[in-house]
């Protein structure tokens, strides 16, 4: 591992980015970043979990105010975070994805507003589309049912769409500001305070409800806010799409921790797992059906996309089941 540090004062905000593969979403974020007439003072660290797509030396040449941490190896998202927020000197903690893009005054907005309330721990803002939709960038903290109802045979019973729609149902307006349960990770602003406090992000999430996670702990040291005031434009899933077998296992993975953290019942994690393994040929069956379909109808691009998820479902089972079991 090697570290590039070109800043030594402190800041009032730190933005910690976590890069995988993402040389040109990433090069848009700092270009953006660069590009702030906020008034709040900040430094940028970004964590590279060795990519192989001349990331690294691309922040090296065009943005060597940055400062860098390249990982030899692909540490996670939670982990690369921790390292960023180690390295970080500002008194608030701010994380974005590689994907996003900040637009002028947001994160100001968000500053300003923790300022004014001393009593929030953390404070998200509005998630944009690259189309200038509005995405659902805070929801309430899932209960068992809400995540049972991500078992493919389950949802088609409709036995637990109830309880999935109260976890997703927060459909905030434009300009709009609440307290919510979780704010989407991909951009969420922390005192660094609640933080250190709360112990940083979980590591044992690989990919996966680690937002859900730090959120229910944070909630612990203060209220946490979605203001609508602050826009981010959100691409969604630039690097996770590179690797989606990695996605998969993660995102089973960080569901059946979460259970474990949270549930109370001790059987709600194997639950889980049995009903996921039952699940698996149908995932990919479905899936599978569904691709030809629309490859047939020459819907190419979703037809892609079906296939990609028939391929991260087949690799899960047979290669990743004994790691998910073992989570």
């Amino acid at each position: 591992m090697t570290v590039t540090i070109s800043q030594t004062e402190s800041f009032d905000v730190s933005i910690c980015i976590v890069n995988w593969n993402g040389r040109k979403v990433l090069a848009d974020l700092l270009e953006s970043l660069y590009k702030l007439t906020d008034g709040a003072s900040i430094e940028m660290i970004v964590v590279d979990n060795a990519s192989a797509d001349g990331s690294t030396e691309m922040v090296r040449h065009l943005f060597p105010w940055v400062k860098l941490i390249a990982n030899d190896t692909n540490l996670g998202f939670a982990r690369a975070n921790n390292q960023a927020a180690r390295t970080a000197t500002g008194r608030l903690l701010y994380f974005l994805n590689n994907d996003t893009i900040v637009s002028t005054g947001s994160t100001d907005t968000l500053v300003r507003f923790l300022d004014e309330h001393p009593e929030a721990s953390a404070v998200g803002p509005q998630l944009i589309g690259p189309n200038g939709s509005i995405q659902a960038s805070c929801r309430n903290l899932p209960s068992l049912a809400a995540v049972l109802h991500q078992v493919r045979l389950l949802r088609w019973t409709g036995l637990f769409r109830s309880a999935h729609r109260r976890y997703r149902r927060l459909k905030p307006r434009p300009d709009q500001i609440f307290d919510v349960e979780v704010i989407a990770g991909a951009a969420l602003m922390m005192r660094r305070e609640a933080f250190d406090t709360c112990n940083g992000w979980d590591e044992e999430f690989p990919f996966g409800f680690e937002d859900a996670d730090i959120c229910a702990r944070l909630r612990a040291q203060g209220p946490i806010f979605y203001n609508g005031l602050a826009r981010v434009t959100h691409l969604g899933g630039v690097s996770s799409k590179a690797n989606s077998r990695f996605v998969y296992r993660g995102y089973q993975c960080g569901c059946v921790r979460y259970l474990r953290k949270y549930h109370r019942s001790r059987w709600a994690a194997p639950l889980y797992k049995l009903l996921v393994t039952i699940d698996l040929p149908v995932v990919i069956l479905d899936n599978a059906i569904s691709g030809i379909v629309l490859a047939l109808i020459g819907k190419s691009n979703r037809a892609s996309n079906k296939f990609k998820h028939t391929s991260a479902a087949a690799e899960f089972l047979w290669r990743d089941l004994y790691r998910f079991w073992m989570s």
